[in-house]
């Protein structure tokens, strides 16, 4: 009904339709699900407890098992108080004998977002249906400290549930005023500032009708599938062992550009192939929140392993094609940081030549220094240096082309023990590394250089041309991505190339780190 009236309502933006929506939002807020616990228990926030408590109102067993899973944690002293705030919970359910249906999650799932010290969740073997995945979800998403997620080896692969009947199959749904442990729905509903004889007074007008209104957003349905998990909030998420296929990866895949908390990943001993881990490779191009992605033991074979190592490579692109390649940054940024907080502007700046990019100074077309604009002029021009770590790695290669990176975000990168690669890809990802590496020698030898001409204490009066700083262009390499660990250890490949792998990384981590600590002269 909601994505009804929303549909309408874009259709038709007219005064009346907003007010409705106004209020038809407000309704679907106030008819949002009531936790079992008002009127009946005030939650104590111990998980141990609460769960025993929902168990109690619904007249259900606790189960022993899900009991043994709930632990509470200090790691500095053993006599702490109950209340002291080093202690965690842990929750840590695994290899149950009965599969975790719907009334057996339903009391854990109320209780988790009521406590505030638990930090991470796992799942190991519990044989979750539909029903029951969709409540862990509902209470990830409401959980205001759960950190880590870990749902491993679910043998039944989100079965469905036998103890819900056919004709009560519910619908489950996310409700934006509780995300994070947000203010409930009563504290909502008690901040309208509209007072009842306000809203029956007909000379204020539609407009005053639309003030009234408490601003509300419709929930989210929970959609099918372990992508479901990506809107909780979460930012690590283990899915070890779920047979995860392609069309289910291109869920993620979808997802990953809108996942605002997401930094690893882990979708080890699936069933992705080629055609996944292109979508994955692609979602990461307009991702720069994720740092960890685990692919390991899947069937990727070496054209997928190309794809996921190719994204993080620069690319000579033209200009039109480099802004489309930034929008793509930027619609995440502005997701983050939006309006004025963005640091990437709407409009790309003025990306610096590859002369300007080692020297640090904007140069003449005869290779000498620009002079400084006078004083009041140029104050609307473009600036040269940019504010965003996407737009500080871009530098001009001809006269409309952008050198631009992909994802520059990603720091470890799992692609081990996937059956159909080879060696022969293996090769040449090697072939990557070492022109990274060697792209990067160059790159601080060429500044290096262009320091040497900075006399001591002074600054550069002239920028020596290209010829006598022996500026080569490097070729577009792996030189502007944050990756410092790449594990590809398989049977078929030796260990005298996994050795150069690692030396290669070894030297790129190294040069990068000795390039951000002394920047351009």
């Amino acid at each position: 009904k909601a994505t009804v009236s929303v549909l309408n309502w874009r259709r038709c933006p007219c005064d009346a339709c907003a007010c409705r929506l106004a209020l038809h939002l407000q309704k679907m807020v106030a008819e949002a699900p009531v936790d079992p616990a008002q009127g009946v228990f005030e939650p104590t926030g111990d998980l141990f407890k609460d769960y025993c408590a929902y168990c109690e109102t619904a007249d259900l067993d606790e189960r022993d098992d899900l009991l043994d899973g709930i632990a509470l944690c200090d790691e500095k002293e053993e006599t702490a108080a109950e209340n002291d705030p080093q202690i965690t919970t842990h929750l840590f359910v695994r290899r149950l004998e009965t599969p975790l249906y719907r009334k057996d999650m339903a009391p854990l799932a109320h209780a988790m977002p009521h406590c505030a010290n638990l930090y991470e969740a796992k799942f190991y073997r519990c044989s979750l249906t539909v029903d029951s995945f969709r409540l862990l979800t509902e209470a990830a998403y409401k959980s205001p400290s759960l950190r880590s997620l870990s749902v491993d080896f679910n043998q039944t692969t989100l079965g469905k549930d036998p103890t819900v009947p056919r004709k009560e199959r519910p619908e489950y749904y996310l409700w934006p005023h509780q995300y994070r442990g947000a203010a409930r729905h009563e504290l909502l509903l008690n901040a309208a500032p509209a007072a009842p004889e306000k809203a029956k007074a007909p000379a204020k007008g539609k407009q005053a009708a639309q003030e009234e209104a408490p601003p509300a957003k419709p929930p989210i349905k929970i959609p099918d599938g372990w992508s479901a998990l990506v809107l909780t909030g979460i930012e690590q998420l283990s899915l070890r062992g779920n047979g995860i296929s392609d069309r289910q990866v291109k869920q993620f895949a979808q997802a990953l550009p809108s996942a605002l908390c997401l930094k690893a990943l882990n979708l080890w001993g699936n069933a992705i192939g080629d055609e996944g881990a292109g979508a994955l490779a692609e979602a990461l191009g307009a991702n720069s929140m994720l740092t960890s992605l685990n692919v390991g033991n899947n069937r990727i074979s070496d054209a997928g392993l190309l794809a996921m190592v190719g994204v993080l490579a620069q690319r000579d692109v033209p200009a039109a094609e480099a802004a489309e390649l930034r929008k793509k940054q930027r619609d995440f940024q502005e997701l983050l940081t939006p309006g004025a907080d963005n640091p990437m502007g709407v409009d790309p700046p003025a990306y610096p030549s590859y002369l300007e990019y080692i020297t640090g100074q904007p140069a003449a077309p005869d290779g000498g220094a620009k002079k400084p604009p006078p004083k009041g002029k140029g104050k609307d021009e473009p600036k040269a240096n940019a504010a965003s770590p996407w737009d500080r790695a871009c530098y001009r290669v001809g006269d409309d082309a952008v050198r631009a990176p992909q994802n520059i975000a990603l720091w470890s990168l799992n692609i081990s023990g996937n059956r159909g690669v080879t060696e022969k890809g293996v090769v040449k990802v090697a072939e990557m590394l070492s022109e990274t590496a060697a792209a990067l020698e160059m790159i601080q030898t060429q500044r290096a250089t262009a320091a040497a001409e900075v006399p001591e204490g002074g600054r550069r009066k002239s920028v020596a041309p290209a010829a006598s700083l022996s500026l080569e262009l490097p070729p577009p390499t792996l030189a502007a991505c944050g990756l410092e660990r790449l594990v590809l250890t398989h049977p078929a490949v030796p260990d005298s190339l996994l050795a150069a792998i690692d030396a290669s990384m070894t030297t790129i981590v190294t040069i990068q780190e000795s390039l951000r600590a002394e920047p351009a002269a």
